[in-house]
C-alpha cells in the first residue's frame, strides 16, 4: 500500500509524458526487487511492518 500511495503522489507531480516513463521505471524496479528478494520471501513474510521499515531504512543508507 505504501508504494502504491507514493507512486500515485509522484505521478501527480509529473508531466504526462514523464508519467509513462515513471510507470515503466517503477515496474522494472519492482521486477528487479522481486528477483533479488525471491530467495528471502519466507523470511520477509515473517517481519512485521516496523521491522520492514527498519530494513528499508538500513538498505537506503
Amino acid at each position: 500500500a505504501f508504494c502504491r500511495e507514493n507512486r500515485g503522489q509522484a505521478l501527480l507531480l509529473l508531466p504526462e509524458t514523464s508519467r509513462e516513463h515513471f510507470e515503466v521505471l517503477f515496474e522494472r524496479l519492482r521486477t528487479r526487487a522481486a528477483e533479488m528478494l525471491g530467495p528471502h520471501v519466507q523470511l520477509l513474510a515473517q517481519l512485521d511492518e516496523e521491522q520492514i521499515d527498519a530494513l528499508i531504512a538500513r538498505l537506503a543508507r
